[in-house]
């Protein structure tokens, strides 16, 4: 999942070509927490950006995490 991430980061900031670079796409950083995905069941992110690209890797995960806004989250933890 961290290769996939970082070649995710790669192809976002680098290959694209439109809506490339960092004012569009989520970070390193932001990528490189999908190396956490195959150990959660659910994994929350106020990030619009992070939880679009972390879905799409996702779909390589042996064991798909949940991915959802931290306000999701939070309103059905409130129901």
């Amino acid at each position: 999942m961290f290769l996939m991430a970082y070649g995710c980061a790669i192809y976002q900031r680098a290959v694209k070509e439109r809506g490339y670079g960092h004012k569009k796409n989520p970070g390193h950083l932001d990528l490189w927490s999908a190396s956490y995905l195959p150990d959660c069941e659910t994994f929350i992110t106020e990030d619009r950006r992070q939880r679009r690209a972390l879905k799409i890797l996702n779909r390589a995960n042996p064991r798909p995490a949940r991915i959802v806004s931290y306000k999701e989250w939070r309103d059905r933890l409130l129901r």
